[in-house]
């Protein structure tokens, strides 16, 4: 459900809980129901309505930059004598009853979702405080001008405004130690021309600087370099300004010159007539959430890409090359044989130093007792850390270097060491360098080295595994080959003496049905070994048997597309036949092509997409056209007939291509050629052209 919905599907009970803390807030006064609810199932709506405009949906509201009935609640708590600052509560209470309902639905806010609520709740908490001073304001005037008419009017109305002044200055007074407790986010004020002219202890914490350092100055000394040439301050105040509020996220700089990434919130100021005053700010850190984020996109493509293939010597360098996008600027994976940790892979970001880094590593004892570098890991089977280079000699030691020189040349100032293992076992390291002090390996950078250590594991293991359940297969293959061709001849002679035996009539009953069943059995074990060679031959790379007898294709592809259409109802296959179809092919494996073809197109096209099969025939050969399925990445078109070859299924899926690997080999059989043209605007179309004699290839 998403959150609009799920926010009016629960408006009343929002609005109970919200009145049980709400009752809280005024005591000792009570006030009926509909009093202490007031405006709020309206302003709830403004929010759900809000929130659909921001996923495009239609919706009633102008939040977050003005609320239709906040200004009415903030004249009705002046009217009912309610202080000022119940309003911020009573709004905040309604941002806590909404995260506790959709934390016990298990419905988690996106950050963008978070952002608008918050700044829909700040809305109303502003309009409405400004309606309650504008009113305070007014009763003032009001009182004065009455106090015009006598003396002891007068008297009493200064009396009122005192004590209005009063309480109005001991709710700025409140308001003011109330934005001083927040600690979790700077709030500051600008002039109208971007200077600094309030700071409450969260924006000390957050930049660093003290008030009497930083009030006066242009808050634009808070962007970076960058951001500064690009004027982002003054036109985030001018957005401020004609919209009703500016947002930024992004590079922010402390004092010192240290970067985070945040999010600030600018929304403008007004007096009574509307004249701008300056601006209220709001920032906040985001570093820890945008590291998060990074992590887990670097988590994800690490993932795509070592699932993307499955030879081991190709793993081993995906992994080290992968390390530079965020763990490294130089990695080396080493690989454990018998006592010696061997370099396996390696990688530098800088190219040049490539070469050098693969000559400079050496084998190392796997066995040696230590705490840091490679052997420590070992050792220990955990993470091992340099922050900080202990010295050159030492450092090139634990990193399996030829000598400090080549760490000099190649760059080092910090390192983290990793195990590699699987199932508790190891079965190598992988080293992970920094060669500048920007990148450092606090926690979060050792945890998510661990946790890209343990993909890097996985995936080699995998790697490892199916490489050898190849050489397994290919064994077999060849095993089946043989065996199947040297059965072949004892199986033949046993077919021909079961033949010349039938032949004499002098044979009993029961000796006849013995050699029948001896023949027809010698029958099925000739075809079995010669599925079982076609098949070997396929799979070593010759060429498939074929037994051509003269046909019309026009014939074959309407039967077959009928057959096809009979086994899916639901998907419309259109045939287009011209020409002369006639020509000499094997029936049994033009029709497996066909079907495969259509299956293909069926699987990788939309539901309510059509499939073309057409045939024309030409001169010296005739043509047959598969239309249907999506486009296929041009990366994928130069292995799309290899065996094994994994495709992206529109389900999301993936297929290992057997199909059109057999494709291939009948064509290839047939003396034919076959090809694929694929587009965005046309889809994708396999042409199979046949020659009309498939005889002298069929040997």
């Amino acid at each position: 459900m998403i959150l609009p919905d799920f926010l009016d599907a629960q408006r009343e009970e929002l609005i109970e809980r919200w009145a049980r803390r709400a009752e809280r807030l005024i005591l000792p006064r009570t006030l009926p129901r509909k009093e202490l609810v007031n405006s709020l199932p309206v302003f709830l709506g403004e929010i759900s309505g809000a929130l659909r405009h921001d996923v495009g949906l239609p919706g009633d509201s102008q939040l977050p930059q003005h609320s239709v009935v906040a200004e009415e609640h903030g004249q009705q708590r002046l009217r009912l004598g309610l202080d000022i600052e119940v309003i911020p509560e009573e709004y905040g209470l309604i941002h806590e009853c909404l995260l506790d309902m959709l934390e016990e639905a298990g419905q988690p806010l996106t950050s963008r979702q978070a952002r608008l609520l918050v700044q829909c709740i700040q809305t109303g908490t502003s309009e409405a405080m400004s309606q309650y001073v504008r009113a305070a304001r007014r009763r003032e005037q009001q009182l004065l001008e009455e106090a015009q008419a006598g003396r002891a009017a007068v008297e009493r109305a200064l009396a009122d405004v005192k004590r209005a002044n009063a309480a109005l200055r001991e709710s700025e007074e409140r308001f003011r130690l109330m934005v001083h407790s927040v600690l979790d986010y700077a709030v500051f004020m600008l002039s109208v021309e971007g200077r600094v002219n309030g700071w409450n202890p969260g924006a000390e914490r957050l930049k660093r600087y003290k008030a009497e350092e930083v009030v006066g100055t242009d808050y634009a000394i808070f962007f970076p370099a960058e951001q500064q040439k690009r004027r982002t301050s003054q036109h985030l105040l001018e957005d401020a300004a004609s919209k009703g509020g500016a947002e930024y996220e992004g590079w922010m700089v402390r004092k010192g010159g240290s970067r985070f990434w945040g999010t600030l919130i600018i929304n403008p100021v007004r007096d009574d007539e509307g004249r701008l005053k300056g601006f209220c700010n709001i920032a906040r850190d985001l570093t820890e959430r945008k590291q998060s984020e990074e992590a887990q996109t670097f988590l994800a493509e690490v993932g795509e890409v070592l699932a993307g293939t499955l030879d081991y010597q190709e793993t081993l360098q995906e992994v080290a090359q992968l390390a530079l996008r965020a763990l490294a600027d130089w990695c080396v994976v080493w690989r454990l044989e018998g006592k010696e940790l061997r370099p396996a892979a390696v990688a530098h970001l800088d190219v040049e130093k490539g070469a050098l880094l693969k000559a400079s590593v050496r084998n190392l004892p796997a066995d040696t007792p230590a705490t840091h570098g490679l052997a420590g890991a070992l050792s220990t089977g955990a993470p091992t850390v340099c922050s900080e280079a202990r010295g050159p000699e030492a450092m090139a030691r634990e990193l399996g270097l030829v000598s400090a020189q080549a760490l000099e040349e190649l760059g080092g100032t910090s390192y983290v060491c990793i195990p590699l293992k699987v199932r508790g076992e190891t079965f190598g390291a992988i080293a992970l360098v920094a060669s500048t002090s920007e990148l450092r390996y606090g926690p979060a950078a050792v945890h998510l080295a661990e946790d890209f250590s343990r993909r890097a594991a996985l995936a080699l293991e995998n790697a490892r595994l199916y490489g050898a359940a190849l050489e397994r297969v290919e064994l077999e293959q060849h095993l089946a080959g043989i065996v199947s061709h040297d059965l072949s001849t004892p199986i033949h002679a046993i077919g021909l003496g079961a033949e010349m035996l039938l032949k004499d009539k002098e044979l009993t009953p029961n000796q006849r049905r013995t050699l029948e069943r001896i023949h027809s059995s010698s029958e099925r074990a000739r075809r079995m070994t010669r599925d079982l060679l076609d098949f070997t031959s396929a799979r070593l790379g010759g060429r498939l048997r074929i037994y051509p007898k003269p046909l019309n294709l026009h014939e074959l592809a309407r039967g077959a597309v009928e057959e096809l259409a009979t086994a899916n109802p639901q998907r419309t296959l259109e045939r287009v036949h011209t020409g002369d179809g006639a020509g000499v092919w094997d029936a049994d494996r033009l029709t497996q092509l066909l079907t495969n073809l259509v299956n293909n197109a069926l699987t990788y096209s939309p539901p309510e997409a059509p499939v073309l099969v057409e045939t024309r025939g030409e001169d010296e050969s005739v043509l047959l056209r598969v239309k249907g399925g999506r486009p296929i990445p041009a990366h994928l078109l130069p292995r799309l007939f290899q065996p094994l070859e994994r495709g992206q299924q529109s389900s999301g899926g993936r297929s290992i291509g057997l199909g059109l690997f057999i494709v291939d080999h009948i064509v290839r059989a047939h003396g034919g050629s076959v090809s694929v043209h694929s587009t965005e605007e046309e889809g994708t179309t396999v042409t199979v052209r046949l020659p009309r004699y498939a005889g002298a290839q069929s040997a």
